[in-house]
């Protein structure tokens, strides 16, 4: 198993290196659990600022997707 991860995550990540991982001989692969060690904050919440200041992101909310992001996160998945 997998050390540092969530018992169903060391599953499905064993499930991709074998399958994917192991096709293409000498290829390496890092994975990172994205807790906090490494670098502060939260990788994805970057990415999509990144691409909102960038206008990347095609059907991103017109208005205030910055906002938009923050209040649907607090809601989580509660069914409205």
């Amino acid at each position: 198993m997998i050390a540092g991860f969530d018992a169903t995550v060391a599953r499905e990540l064993e499930k991709f290196l074998k399958r994917d991982w192991a096709a293409v001989p000498g290829r390496k692969v890092a994975l990172f659990d994205a807790d906090g060690t490494l670098w502060r904050g939260d990788v994805g919440e970057a990415f999509y600022r990144h691409q909102l200041e960038r206008k990347t992101i095609p059907h991103a909310p017109k208005k205030n997707p910055w906002d938009t992001y923050l209040a649907e996160a607090l809601e989580g998945d509660t069914p409205k």
